[in-house]
């Protein structure tokens, strides 16, 4: 993917125009970010939920975060600001490589350039050795998804990684360790590492 090096600043971050695809960052706050490539398949509108506000209703609105876009010789960067303190700093490169760092410079997550198979978008990000990885629904295997590992005929375990299938299945409570699908497959993750807990 290359860029044709556009963009604009928005009210809550930026949107990136690329030669085949757009990238649009939102701050939620300025320690929450959503980033939406296009064309494609939006996300499910109830991803987020609303913010309630202080009485507890619910409202779709978030406040302005204020932001800061810069161009550089490898593409850009957004930072989120609080009292004018950066928060998050958001570098987009020229072939769609996102890195995100927080207040002190640590990578918080490093995302590969997307790839678009279809009508949807498959992404693919670089992980800690001591990063644990949550979620995804109702599995078989141990909580740290990590750990999981292949599992061939007569329940031979391998070294592979798994792989995991987001798709429901009535096990009809008959299933062995490593399993899958099951029940209950959630499209929802979680990371855990020394910096930073991301979804």
């Amino acid at each position: 993917m290359s860029a044709e090096r556009n963009s604009e600043g928005t009210a809550n971050g930026a949107h990136f125009y690329f030669e085949q695809a757009e990238l649009n960052l939102c701050f939620l706050t300025p320690d929450l970010v959503r980033m939406d490539w296009k064309p494609g398949l939006p996300p499910v509108p109830y991803a987020l939920s609303a913010k309630r506000n202080s009485e507890g209703t619910a409202r779709q609105e978030w406040e302005p975060v204020a932001t800061h876009l810069k161009e550089t010789a490898e593409g850009w960067t957004v930072t989120s600001l609080l009292k004018d303190a950066p928060v998050l700093k958001i570098a987009i490169a020229i072939d769609g490589r996102i890195t995100v760092r927080d207040a002190l410079g640590n990578v918080v997550r490093e995302e590969l350039p997307p790839e678009k198979p279809g009508d949807g978008w498959t992404h693919r990000s670089r992980l800690r050795a001591e990063e644990a990885v949550y979620g995804l629904g109702e599995r078989s295997v141990p909580l740290n998804l990590r750990l999981a590992r292949e599992v061939i005929e007569k329940q031979e375990v391998t070294q592979t990684p798994k792989t995991f299938r987001v798709w429901n299945y009535d096990a009809a409570g008959k299933y062995d360790a490593g399993a899958d699908p099951m029940y209950i497959c959630i499209p929802l993750y979680w990371r855990l590492h020394h910096h930073a807990l991301h979804l």
